[in-house]
């Protein structure tokens, strides 16, 4: 079951427009690439609290499962918009708001923006997983000067703002001041090529908090023997035009329009600024303090781009929307520090700090649970009582994880953990003679040591 649901106005339409006429249709596809068209069209033209509407994301789904209906979908929309053969609803301009589908560089991207009127555009980029991976990567310099623009550009969207100049040796490669540059960012990519490239560099960077990831974990859907055949709504094409024309407008003029606030939304957001505040200060990672870092700014963007689509001429952020786009951005942080916390990203395979922190979190969940929950893992009433547990339950909880996925073998890896922890006084093995008399098993035994060392190292239960 998806667990998104289409916001209203222009981005909930367009939303429903892409999934009636996608292949194979997915609401969480069609929903990253409505909100990725829009801002495509209003980032630039509209302001938030001082920035522009420009949105990066990132959907996250399994191959088959159409992802392909993201161009496909937005491209129609724009075709029927730029043909001007009787067409009421024509916009002469309507193709510059989509932008190139890749950059080799920082540095190609600026040029390309700065030879843009306005520069404001939606880009979409194919098997984006692999290329976070490549711009993250600080032995490339094109790709790090990527990585430099794309941290600037998120930024830089606001009336007022400017990418400076930049000169070169090679002169045709400089770039002029770039006003507002407001652009988006729309990649895709698969859950197993995104997590098994993820690092805690591309978090600590600065450039995945800025993403909202939305992912889909469903199974692959029937095929829509009717996509070809349903056509952009009139009354959603008027709008986007209207919208569009709106926007070509306030851009030739440098004007902005700001988006307003309504009370008990302002009241809303503020409560979610406060709660990151609260998330950020009791981290004990970088990770987690990053990913809160921009949840408030980033809830208010989207928040605004969804009034936009419901107003273009006097957008407001009411209650709802507010609450409709703080619930994605929070299901993006939870997931991403679930996945960080429990080393289910590529980077931790064979690291022996992910490993040791895993085995600590088992041991944390199974001291302090209920018996019931680990019953099944042959540990006894009397053993969770007194605080043992076995080589054999840590095996079944952690070996699949990718932390394990170590060069000595799985197996040998959880023995060097539990060896290590032993070594360092947090656990302690006890006696073959002890474990028989007390528990009747010859099995390899542990318990906790120093329960005030432990729960410094495992965090609370």
């Amino acid at each position: 079951m998806s667990e998104v649901s289409p916001p209203p106005g222009l981005v909930g339409d367009v939303a429903r427009f892409i999934y009636d006429a996608a292949p194979r249709p997915v609401p969480e596809i069609a929903l990253v690439a409505a909100i990725g068209f829009i801002a495509g069209i209003a980032g630039r033209s509209y302001n938030i609290s001082g920035t522009g509407l420009n949105q990066y994301a990132l959907l996250l789904a399994n191959t088959g499962t159409g992802k392909e209906a993201m161009n496909r979908g937005i491209s129609r929309i724009v075709a029927a918009l730029a043909n001007p053969s009787g067409n009421p609803h024509y916009v002469e301009q309507a193709r510059t708001f989509v932008g190139p589908a890749d950059m080799a560089s920082g540095q190609g991207l600026l040029r390309s923006l700065s030879h843009r009127k306005p520069p404001c555009f939606v880009s979409l980029i194919g098997e984006f997983g692999l290329r976070f991976k490549q711009i993250a990567d600080e032995k490339s310099s094109h790709d790090t000067s990527l990585l430099r623009a794309m941290l600037d550009l998120y930024n830089k969207s606001g009336h007022g703002d400017f990418i400076g100049e930049t000169v070169r040796s090679d002169k045709d490669s400089n770039t002029p001041i770039i006003y507002a540059p407001a652009v988006t960012f729309i990649g895709e990519s698969t859950p197993e090529t995104f997590f098994g490239n993820l690092t805690v560099q591309m978090i600590t960077n600065g450039l995945l908090p800025r993403f909202t990831i939305v992912e889909y974990t469903g199974p692959r859907p029937a095929r829509n023997k009717n996509a070809e055949s349903v056509e952009p709504n009139p009354d959603m094409l008027a709008r986007i035009a209207g919208l569009m024309r709106r926007s070509i407008s306030a851009n030739s003029l440098n004007q902005v329009q700001h988006v307003g606030m309504a009370a008990d939304a302002e009241a809303f957001l503020d409560d979610l600024d406060t709660r990151a505040d609260d998330e950020i200060n009791g981290a004990k990672d970088g990770v987690t303090k990053e990913l809160w870092n921009r949840a408030h700014m980033k809830a208010m963007k989207l928040a605004a781009l969804i009034a936009v689509g419901c107003d273009y001429d006097n957008p407001v952020i009411t209650l709802e929307m507010a609450i409709w786009a703080t619930a994605q951005i929070e299901r993006d942080i939870f997931r991403l520090i679930v996945r960080f916390d429990s080393g289910d990203v590529g980077e931790v395979a064979g690291n022996e700090a992910k490993q040791e922190q895993a085995v600590l979190r088992c041991i944390n969940e199974y001291v302090f649970g209920k018996y019931e929950r680990f019953a099944s893992y042959g540990v006894t009433k009397k053993m969770h009582d007194y605080g043992a547990f076995t080589q054999t339950y840590v095996s079944q909880r952690v070996r699949n994880l990718p932390a394990f996925d170590d060069r000595q073998g799985r197996t040998k890896a959880i023995e060097r953990t539990l060896q290590n922890l032993s070594l360092g006084a947090v656990i302690q093995q006890l006696p073959t003679e002890q474990t028989v008399q007390l528990f009747e098993t010859r099995a390899r035994t542990y318990m906790v040591a120093d329960v005030k060392l432990f729960q410094t190292m495992a965090g609370p239960p």
